[in-house]
């Protein structure tokens, strides 16, 4: 069993505090936030393995009052709640997964996350792109199908990839067109994959299929259908007439 380190405040209750069993609760405000907490929601996906995603739920949620040690997080599993603050890195984010759910990690993804984050940091955009192309290449499964299946963190990085030949001068469309198509293969509730795929899709002008892949994005989050994403259909389908 993995230990966290010393600084975690922890809090363990017999009542259940969120509604479903296994659940993860990223606190978004203001101080955690500034934190990073926005990034450990998908970093927290990204760890889980193939195949588990549907045992637990990774959602944003309300503060958890311990404000000057984010970022926070509540885990609810089975009838025990438990709190961690000062999650800021995806070692501890596995560490914590493994601990409050028993949900080991595997190696090849904690590795690909990690190697993300290093890309984050990057200095140039080749550096950026090689370290990506090699985290795709560790976490594509083999075309035999054996082995664990697409996971939520292949998705990430071949979003990334997407992100980055966008926002290249001139925009490199064809490539962000291929890696976002699939990331959304890999992962079809990829709420960043989505967004990028319909921007990706708008670049090229295919509008309709900007605007197909802006409405799966609203139903992956925690308002579907809410006047923002309206707003954007309008927009883009108004690009179209």
């Amino acid at each position: 069993m993995r230990s966290l380190p010393f600084f975690f405040v922890i809090a363990f209750s017999d009542a259940l505090r969120n509604p479903n069993p296994n659940a993860i609760q990223v606190c978004t405000q203001k101080n955690c936030r500034k934190r990073g907490s926005q990034a450990l929601v998908e970093t927290f996906r990204d760890l889980i393995p193939p195949g588990m995603d549907s045992s637990v739920e990774v959602r944003t949620g309300g503060c958890v009052t311990k404000c000057g040690v984010g970022p926070n997080i509540a885990i609810s599993a089975g009838k025990s709640y438990a709190e961690y603050s000062g999650v800021a890195d995806p070692t501890t984010a596995s560490a914590i997964l493994e601990i409050a759910l028993d949900i080991e990690t595997p190696p090849a993804i904690l590795v690909s996350v990690l190697e993300m984050a290093r890309a984050t940091k990057a200095q140039s955009r080749d550096e950026r792109l090689s370290i990506l192309t090699a985290v795709v290449d560790k976490l594509t499964p083999p075309a035999d199908g054996s082995g664990p299946g697409p996971s939520h963190a292949l998705a990430s990085a071949l979003a990334t990839l997407a992100e980055i030949h966008l926002a290249h001068s001139p925009p490199d469309v064809d490539a962000a067109l291929s890696d976002a198509r699939a990331a959304c293969l890999a992962c079809g509730d990829h709420r960043r994959a989505l967004r990028t795929l319909a921007r990706a899709e708008e670049a090229a002008g295919n509008f309709a299929e900007a605007v197909d892949a802006i409405r799966r994005w609203s139903e992956t989050g925690d308002s579907p259908g809410d006047m923002g994403t309206k707003s954007e259909i309008r927009r883009i389908a108004g690009l179209a007439a």
